[in-house]
């Protein structure tokens, strides 16, 4: 299962805030839809999230910002660096 970003990033926090804290579900809940969407945090891959994590600060470091065109360019605030 491919867990979201977010999710995992909350996770990490959480586990290095509130290391006593047994967490054993995380998800979201959709208040327009009344939905909760739930996920075992075992299935939950922290390497790879805090990889992603590392690797986007690298980059950020770096100056590398790949270009990726969607339907927010219209709004950027940064389309002249782009």
């Amino acid at each position: 299962m491919n867990v979201s970003l977010q999710l995992g990033l909350y996770l990490y926090a959480m586990r290095v805030l509130q290391p006593k804290l047994h967490i054993t579900h995380i998800g979201y809940y959709y208040i327009k839809l009344n939905k909760l969407s739930v996920i075992e945090v075992d299935k939950v891959k922290l390497k790879d999230i805090l990889y992603i994590i590392e690797d986007t600060c690298c980059k950020i470091e770096a100056e590398q910002f790949d270009k990726k065109i969607n339907q927010y360019c219209y709004f950027c605030q940064f389309k002249k660096e782009c």
